[in-house]
């Protein structure tokens, strides 16, 4: 049996890995990099959240989503809006009553309901 040395195979590797070529972006270790270089900036964020939120109005967002027989409409405009379906959509999936209205329905009179 021949021993193989795997050291020059690795060191090209981990130059191609730091300089982002196409054919390593989707090794394992790449993809293990982004999930952790993701979860910090998650973690950022809610530093940052923590930092500057006021409870106060953190208690009243929470005291409307907690309302048994309301209905939740969330609206925005491109980005806010983007973000307001997912909203929506995830209060839908853990059961509360949400739907997502764009914006500009609201000038229609009709809410964006048929």
């Amino acid at each position: 049996s021949k021993n193989i040395n795997i050291r020059p195979a690795l060191k090209i590797f981990m130059i191609c890995s730091f300089l982002s070529f196409p054919f390593v972006l989707n090794t394992a270790l790449d993809k293990r990099l982004r999930s952790l270089a993701s979860i910090r900036k998650d973690m950022e964020c809610i530093q940052h959240l923590l930092e500057n939120i006021d409870p106060d109005q953190l208690q009243d967002f929470c005291d409307v989503l907690g309302r048994p027989t309301a209905t939740r409409l969330i609206s925005g405009v491109g980005k806010s809006g983007i973000v307001g379906q997912r909203f929506a959509g995830s209060l839908s999936s853990v059961g509360i009553s949400s739907h997502f209205v764009h914006s500009t329905e609201f000038v229609h009179g009709d809410m964006g309901k048929n």
